[in-house]
């Protein structure tokens, strides 16, 4: 019987770049399984994510291993190399250690969405 396991990498910063293959642009959903580094104690942080350039609505982040989605429009997309680019802030300016802007990344996913339209 095949056994899988589920590993994950974590940040080693604020800022991670992915790049993802696409054959043809189409509406997609992105999916992240992440959990931010430290507990709850520490300031309240955004995980902010850009595909293309393009901005996603920021998620804040809670404790624990949690699923962040976010609509990919075709519009923002491109046939061959598209380039994810995850971020983490701090909701308020504060003096944080590059180790708090840090999360784990367990699963990125990417499935077709919704036809356009409806």
């Amino acid at each position: 019987m095949a056994s899988t396991r589920r590993c994950s990498i974590w940040t080693t910063g604020p800022e991670a770049e992915v790049l993802l293959p696409f054959v043809e642009p189409a509406r997609l959903q992105l999916t992240l399984h992440v959990k931010p580094f430290g507990d709850a104690a520490l300031p309240p942080r955004v995980l902010s994510t850009l595909v293309n350039g393009e901005r996603l609505p920021g998620e804040r982040l809670r404790s624990g291993w949690q699923e962040y989605t976010w609509d990919l429009p075709a519009s923002v997309l491109r046939a061959g190399l598209n380039r994810l680019l995850v971020r983490v802030v701090p909701v308020e300016p504060v003096d944080t250690s590059p180790e708090v802007l840090r999360v784990g990344v367990r699963d990125i996913r990417v499935a077709r969405g919704a036809p356009d339209g409806g």
